[in-house]
């Protein structure tokens, strides 16, 4: 994979090795999987940056994202990254056709660029194994196979770890919150857009009692619910979550 490997300390080296060893083995959170974020953020930047034109591929998307989620989750402030261009460019959208479009062309109007958690899990756990196998010959790929097929529980670290992030949007546009919903039996991550200038002139067209929620899927998972998740989007501030290894250490979710 790409040009040489990033040279990286051994506290670095170490950690990631006993972070995949805990996704292997059933021992982990999202507290976990952040850790493992933090310390291949960069090895990822490096290996975009070095990544020859003839090398890049239909899966080069899906590490280009990863490296947009962990930044999306290392800066508070949440202004860089896929998750926040997409956000800003689907509102944009609706701002645009609210006034000429059918209340139906306006709900149904499809979001560009969704995630899926596959995709991220995947990307992570390739930039593990291109820093892991770079130093240590004798790990293959083999090694990551049963961290992989933990990937649900990891994609559900992934979006816990994401939800009640605040994206601040341009004037009139309001802000934008990201939360968890069960679609079809299945785990999302949605945002949801408060005070802006639609739902405000929705509010007022009908006296005080009409009330529009605006939402959409940012990333898509294929992990089941089995939690006691909401389906719709409330009107107002949306419940946050956290995982939790329940006594039969499966990892559920539960309310904050």
């Amino acid at each position: 994979m790409g040009s040489d490997p990033h040279i990286l300390s051994r506290k670095i080296l170490h950690s990631v090795r006993g972070n995949i060893e805990k996704l292997k083995c059933d021992r982990f959170d999202e507290h976990d999987v952040k850790e493992m974020l933090i310390d291949l953020r960069e090895v990822g930047r490096y290996f975009m940056k070095n990544l020859p034109i003839e090398e890049r591929n239909q899966f080069t998307k899906a590490f280009q994202d990863f490296i947009d989620v962990c930044d999306f989750i290392a800066h508070s402030n949440r202004e860089r990254g896929i998750i926040e261009r997409n956000v800003r460019q689907h509102v944009k959208k609706l701002h645009e056709m609210i006034s000429t479009a059918t209340m139906e062309e306006f709900t149904s109007l499809p979001v560009d660029n969704v995630i899926y958690t596959d995709a991220l899990v995947s990307a992570m756990l390739g930039f593990a194994f291109y820093t892991l196998s770079a130093q240590d010959k004798s790990i293959t790929s083999e090694y990551f196979l049963d961290a992989f097929k933990n990937k649900g529980d990891i994609a559900l670290c992934l979006l816990s770890l994401l939800q009640d992030s605040i994206i601040k949007l341009d004037r009139d546009e309001g802000f934008a919150i990201l939360f968890i919903l069960s679609f079809e039996g299945r785990y999302r991550l949605y945002c949801q857009i408060l005070e802006s200038r639609i739902e405000r002139e929705a509010h007022e067209r009908t006296g005080g009692t009409g009330q529009l929620v605006l939402g959409f899927p940012v990333i898509v998972s294929l992990v089941p619910c089995i939690d006691n998740i909401p389906s719709e989007a409330p009107q107002g501030l949306p419940a946050v979550f956290e995982t939790f290894r329940d006594s039969e250490n499966k990892l559920r979710m539960r309310a904050f």
